[in-house]
């Protein structure tokens, strides 16, 4: 990985571990793929008319369409999350109620697939970050200092591998390689895999897929009733704005036009190039 800045060095590694402890996770229970990356666009519609918007569609692209062990088939979601994923969690409620998927549910009907439930994969990110490690000399022992510099010694005559900051031994560190964080994460995902990793059905009822297309109706008129006004209203939110990429815009009331784009963004005809 030479010529790749430290921190470019770690998401490798990372990324490696994680890919490395998937395929070993799930090495007995892989799912036979359909379809992967399948992109759709489709009308969006009135769930109480039928009639179809003249202004907006729904498009994206689903993970994949698999079948499962017992014939049926499933839309597949990969997920990452820092979240705890642990089967008791929260974060498995919270997916009962995921607009994304009921839309990728009803795009693979539309597509021709006879999806019968979701399959959520879920991969957690790391929460051991690179540290600092022991300095070793050439026979694989810690270096102690004292406040002259001179290596420590204990009362049996070995050479000390512990500090002691009252006495002023301090042991002598440096930053751990990519590599070695690497290591430490695969026996770290060895250690507890289902910290890491987890993978669950999560149903959709046709009340629930319902529920979606009134919902996404309703912001679709929303979005209409801004435009013609010429206002679109606020809403921070404690939960929300710290993971959004525009909060201090929006926080700052920075206005935004044709003519008047913020440093450091840029104005693009296709907010969605991925779906080329």
């Amino acid at each position: 990985m030479a010529g790749y800045p430290a921190d470019e060095q770690v998401e490798i590694e990372t990324i490696r571990a994680l890919l490395a402890g998937y395929f070993w996770r799930y090495a007995d229970s892989m799912f036979e793929v359909v379809a992967a990356e399948l992109q759709f666009d489709i009308p969006l519609a009135s769930p109480r008319s039928g009639s179809k918007s003249r202004t907006f569609h729904l498009a994206g692209k689903i993970d994949a369409i698999v079948r499962l062990p017992d014939g049926r088939r499933a839309v597949l979601e990969y997920k990452t999350t820092s979240d705890d994923i642990a089967p008791d969690s929260q974060y498995w409620l919270r997916l009962r109620k995921d607009p994304q998927i009921s839309l990728y549910y009803l795009a693979a009907r539309a597509a021709g697939h006879d999806v019968q439930t979701i399959v959520y994969d879920v991969a957690r990110k790391p929460a051991i970050q690179p540290r600092r490690t022991p300095i070793l000399d050439d026979n694989g022992e810690k270096i102690v200092l004292d406040r002259d510099g001179n290596r420590v010694l204990t009362k049996q005559g070995k050479l000390r591998q512990t500090a002691d900051s009252e006495l002023g031994y301090v042991l002598q560190t440096r930053e751990e390689t990519a590599e070695e964080y690497g290591n430490r994460l695969i026996e770290d995902i060895g250690m507890r895999p289902d910290f890491y990793y987890g993978r669950r059905e999560v149903p959709r009822l046709e009340d629930d897929l319902a529920a979606f297309q009134m919902d996404v109706w309703q912001q679709a008129q929303h979005i209409l009733w801004c435009r013609r006004q010429g206002h679109w209203i606020a809403n921070p939110n404690r939960f929300t704005c710290p993971g959004c990429d525009y909060a201090d815009l929006c926080l700052q009331s920075i206005q935004i036009n044709d003519e008047q784009v913020p440093v450091g963004y840029t104005r693009i005809d296709d907010p969605h190039p991925e779906l080329q």
